[in-house]
C-alpha cells in the first residue's frame, strides 16, 4: 500500500494524482555523495600537492645519486663519508668566534649563491627572515635525523605548514632541496636548472636557508631553501598547525615503508661504499612513492567521477518520480477528492502497460519500505484502514545490489502466499447477499528466467460467495462481468472481500433497484 497526492479533478470519479515516494535512503544517500563531493576538492588538492611533491622527491633524489657518484668518481667519496666542506673563513666574521653550529658557515655562501642567480637572470634579490631560516634549518635536520629526501617531513609537514609553524604568515611559499652538493654553487646549480625554476620566482622577497652535513644520510650533504613572501594581511589569531595525512602522502609513506624492507643486493664486482648503495636504494624508493601516488590520484579522479554520476543519476530519479501523473480511479463512486489530498493507494502485483487505463487504494501499504517497486495501476479505495499499514513507494535504485537481490527472491513468495490485492471479474452476483463469485486475473511472478519458470500468484482462479463491501448499496453497484477489486484481509487467502470498481466506480444514488428497497 502507498500513497499519493490528488492533483487535479478531471471528473465523474476520475481524477489525477501523484505518487508518493519514500524518498529516505535516496536522500540519505545524496546527502552523502554531495558532503564527499564537497570535501573532494580539497581532498584533491592536497593529494596532488603530494605527487608533486613525491615528483620533485623523485629528481631530488636522482640528484643525489648522481652527486654522490660524481663524488666517488672524483674520490671524495671513500667507503664510508665524503669530507665535510672547509668553512671559508676560520672564525665567523659577525661574532669573532668559531662557527657554531660547524654548518652555519654555508648559510652566507648559499644566500649569496640564490641572489648571485637570480640577478644573472635580471630578477631582485631576496631578504634572509629569521622565521624562514628555523623552517628551513627544521626540515634539513628531519631530512638528516630520518634519512629523508625531498619535501615532506617525517611528521607529514609540507613546506607551507612548516613556515606557519614557525609563526611566518605566507601568501606564497616554495621550497628547495639538494641533497649531495659539495659546494652551495653546486646546489644552486640544481635549482637554477632552467628559466622556470622557483628559484627565479617573481613572487617571493624573502629567503631562508639551512644547510647540515650529515654521517647517517645517504647523500651526507643536504641544502635546504625557503623563497617566500609575507602575507599583507595576517590573521591576528593563525590556526594551529596540523600535519594529516592525505591519500597520496599515505600511500607513499606506506609505500615507503614496505621497500625499506627490501635487502639491496649484494655484488663483489666492485668494491663500492655503502653510500654509494644507500643513495641509489633511496632514488628507487623514491620512484616508488611517486608512483604509489599517482595511482592513488587516479584512483580519487575516477572516485569522483562515478560519484558524481552517482549523484546525477540519483538528481535524476528524484525529479523524475517527483513529477510522475497519472490518471487514477477510485474504486468507489466520489468527486468530493480535493488538490492536494493525500490518499492511499493499492498496487495489485502485476506489470504497468501503456495501454492500460490506469486505476488507484486508500487503505495503506502494500510492501515494507525496502520491496521492489515497479509501476503498477492503481485503485483509491474506501475501506478500514486499519487493516493494512500504510506506506509509501519506495524506488531499488538507493538500495544496495544485495538488498535488491534479496527483495526480488522474497516478492514472488510475498505475493502469492501473502496476498494483499487482485484484480477479478464477477461471474455470479447475489445483489440483496452482497456476495459473488469472481475470476481473478491471472498474473505470474514479476521475476523469473522464462514463461515456464514464472510462479501463479493465485492459490485457486475462481472464488466464490465472496462478500462485498461497497457501502451504503453494496452488491446493488455491481453487475456481472463488471472489473472489480479484491482484497485479501490481514493477508489472508481464506478471506477475499470486494472492496470497489477497477475502474469507472458506479455512484450508489444511481442505483435505482437499491433505492426501491
Amino acid at each position: 500500500m502507498g500513497k499519493a497526492i490528488i492533483t487535479a479533478n478531471v471528473g465523474d470519479g476520475l481524477y489525477k494524482a501523484r505518487p508518493l515516494y519514500d524518498l529516505t535512503r535516496l536522500n540519505k544517500e545524496l546527502d552523502k555523495l554531495n558532503t564527499d563531493q564537497a570535501e573532494y576538492s580539497t581532498l584533491l588538492g592536497k593529494a596532488v600537492l603530494s605527487l608533486s611533491l613525491l615528483e620533485d622527491e623523485t629528481e631530488i633524489a636522482r640528484r643525489a645519486m648522481n652527486a654522490v657518484i660524481n663524488q666517488w668518481q672524483q674520490d671524495l667519496l671513500n667507503t664510508e663519508n665524503p669530507p665535510p666542506i672547509v668553512p671559508p673563513t676560520e672564525d665567523d666574521p659577525e661574532t669573532g668566534m668559531p662557527w657554531d653550529p660547524p654548518d652555519s658557515a654555508q648559510y652566507a655562501p648559499l644566500e649569496d649563491a640564490i641572489n648571485a642567480a637570480r640577478t644573472a637572470a635580471g630578477k631582485s634579490t631576496l631578504t634572509r627572515d629569521d622565521d624562514l631560516d628555523f623552517a628551513a634549518r627544521r626540515h634539513a635536520w628531519d631530512m638528516s635525523g630520518h634519512r629523508l629526501m625531498g619535501h615532506i617531513g617525517s611528521d607529514k609537514s609540507v613546506p607551507s605548514s612548516r613556515v606557519a609553524f614557525a609563526g611566518y604568515q605566507a601568501d606564497f611559499v616554495v621550497e628547495l632541496v639538494a641533497c649531495g652538493a659539495f659546494t652551495a654553487e653546486s646546489a644552486v646549480n640544481q635549482w637554477a636548472i632552467n628559466a622556470a625554476s622557483p628559484i627565479y620566482s617573481d613572487s617571493a622577497t624573502q629567503l631562508g636557508i639551512a644547510y647540515t652535513y650529515s654521517t647517517s644520510h645517504p647523500a651526507t650533504h643536504l641544502w635546504v631553501a625557503l623563497l617566500a613572501h609575507p602575507d599583507p594581511d595576517p590573521d591576528p589569531s593563525p590556526p594551529t598547525v596540523t600535519y594529516p595525512d592525505d591519500p597520496a602522502q599515505k600511500v607513499a609513506r606506506e609505500q615507503e615503508a614496505g621497500m625499506e624492507k627490501i635487502e639491496p643486493p649484494k655484488t663483489e664486482v666492485l668494491a663500492q661504499p655503502a653510500k654509494l648503495t644507500d643513495v641509489v636504494r633511496k632514488f628507487g624508493i623514491a620512484a616508488g612513492k611517486e608512483a604509489a601516488a599517482r595511482r592513488e590520484v587516479a584512483r580519487l579522479l575516477a572516485e569522483n567521477d562515478a560519484r558524481a554520476m552517482r549523484i546525477s543519476e540519483l538528481q535524476a530519479l528524484k525529479t523524475s518520480l517527483n513529477a510522475l501523473e497519472y490518471d487514477v480511479w477510485s474504486t468507489f463512486y466520489t468527486e468530493a477528492l480535493t488538490v492536494g489530498q493525500e490518499i492511499e493507494t493499492a498496487e495489485p502485483p502485476g506489470y504497468w502497460r501503456d495501454d492500460a487505463t490506469p486505476t488507484v487504494v486508500a487503505g495503506g501499504g502494500v510492501y515494507p519500505q525496502d520491496y521492489l517497486y515497479t509501476e503498477y495501476p492503481w485503485n483509491i479505495a474506501a475501506f478500514d484502514s486499519a487493516q493494512v499499514k500504510p506506506g509509501k513507494l519506495a524506488s531499488s535504485v538507493p538500495l544496495s545490489p544485495e538488498a535488491v537481490y534479496y527483495n526480488a527472491c522474497l516478492e514472488p513468495g510475498h505475493l502469492k502466499w501473502k496476498p494483499l490485492w487482485r484484480y477479478g471479474t464477477i461471474t455470479r452476483l447475489d445483489k440483496p447477499a452482497s456476495v459473488c463469485d469472481l475470476t481473478l486475473e491471472v498474473v505470474t511472478a514479476r521475476l523469473f528466467i522464462d514463461e515456464s519458470t514464472a510462479l501463479d500468484l493465485n492459490e485457486n482462479e475462481t472464488l466464490n460467495n465472496v462478500v462485498i463491501s461497497y457501502p451504503p448499496c453494496n452488491g446493488y453497484a455491481f453487475e456481472e462481468d463488471d472489473e472489480v477489486l479484491v482484497l485479501f484481509e490481514g493477508h489472508d487467502r481464506a478471506n477475499p472481500k470486494v472492496v470497489g470498481f477497477r475502474r469507472a466506480p458506479r455512484d450508489c444514488n444511481g442505483r435505482e433497484d437499491w433505492l426501491q428497497l
